[in-house]
């Protein structure tokens, strides 16, 4: 309904059959697209009117590849020595900022639980070093 109140629309000129939305579900569940790339997904299929594969494929959407993603978090974790140390001091907020960061330095296209995962296993390792 969000995506229809923001065109000016109504339920009645929702126009995608229910073959595309179970496409679209199907690759959330497959893990093929993460919430925010799915939501990215469904605002232009509703727009366009073309299929999910059509709009992943044109777009280049897909999720970031673990080896990628394991660059990306320590990378984000030596630009910001500040949250790290945070974290060490027990500041668990610091995980969400550390987080937000590298899903802005994936474009939203890192799944987030395996970020969680990753950088939570990094940022335990550095404080195994120190102690």
């Amino acid at each position: 309904m969000g995506v229809l109140n923001k065109e000016g629309n109504s339920i009645s000129d929702f126009s995608l059959k229910p073959a595309q939305i179970a496409e679209l579900v199907s690759k959330i569940e497959t893990g093929e697209l993460n919430g925010p790339m799915a939501k990215q997904v469904f605002e232009k299929m509703v727009k366009t009117g073309k299929s999910a594969d059509e709009i992943i494929k044109k777009e280049g959407i897909k999720k970031v590849d673990s080896g990628n993603l394991e660059e990306i978090i320590i990378k984000v974790i030596k630009d910001n020595p500040k949250a790290v140390e945070d974290f060490a001091k027990g500041k668990q907020e610091s995980i969400g900022f550390l987080t937000g960061q590298i899903m802005r330095e994936t474009k939203g296209q890192a799944d987030p639980k395996s970020v969680g995962e990753i950088l939570r296993g990094r940022l335990n390792k550095l404080q195994e070093k120190r102690v």
